[in-house]
C-alpha cells in the first residue's frame, strides 16, 4: 500500500509490468503533477501536486497545446493578450477586428493593427473573427492574407 506522493521504488522495470510511453517521452517513477506545456513552461517550478508515476516528456521537449505529445519548446505556439493558446503558425484576429496576430513559434507574436474600413463590419465564422462588407458586395482580406503586408491596414474594399 502507498500512499499519495510516495514511491515504491523500482518495482516496475522494461520485462516485469512496463509502462508502454508515446514518443519521445519515457517512464519515470515520479513525474510533476503540473508537467511543463507549451501553454504554461513554468507550471512544473511552481507546482504543488504530489508526483506520481507515469510517462514525462524527455529534455528540451513539452507537452503541445493538447497536453497530449511531447515537442521540442521552440516548436510551441502563442499566448495572446488574454492568454488564449495557438498552434504557431496560426493566424487570427481579436473580437473587434481591430488587431490581427500571427503565431511564429516559440512565443513569438506578430501583432498589426488593422480595420475592417467605413464599410465593413467585424464577423464571425469557423469560431474566428473576420471582417464583412455590410453593402453584400466587395472583399474583404483575412489576417493572415495582411499580417505580413506593413502598409495594408484596411482589410475592406466594399
Amino acid at each position: 500500500l502507498a500512499f499519495p506522493g510516495t514511491t515504491i521504488p523500482n518495482w516496475r522495470t522494461n520485462t516485469s509490468c512496463p509502462l508502454p510511453c508515446p514518443a519521445n517521452q519515457h517512464y519515470t517513477e515520479c513525474v510533476s503533477g503540473c508537467p511543463a506545456t507549451c501553454a504554461n513552461t513554468a507550471l512544473k517550478a511552481t507546482c504543488n501536486k504530489p508526483c506520481v508515476e507515469g510517462c514525462t516528456c524527455e529534455d528540451g521537449t513539452v507537452l503541445d497545446g493538447s497536453g497530449q505529445k511531447c515537442i521540442p519548446q521552440k516548436n510551441c505556439g502563442c499566448k495572446d493578450e488574454q492568454g488564449n493558446y495557438f498552434e504557431a503558425g496560426s493566424t487570427w484576429m481579436n473580437s473587434q477586428c481591430t488587431k490581427a496576430y500571427q503565431c511564429m513559434g516559440n512565443n513569438n507574436l506578430i501583432t498589426k493593427d488593422v480595420t475592417c474600413g467605413s464599410k465593413g463590419y467585424c464577423s464571425t465564422a469557423n469560431n474566428q473573427y473576420q471582417c464583412s462588407c455590410s453593402t453584400g458586395s466587395g472583399t474583404c482580406k483575412t489576417a493572415s492574407q495582411t499580417i505580413n503586408n506593413p502598409n495594408e491596414y484596411i482589410l475592406c474594399s466594399c
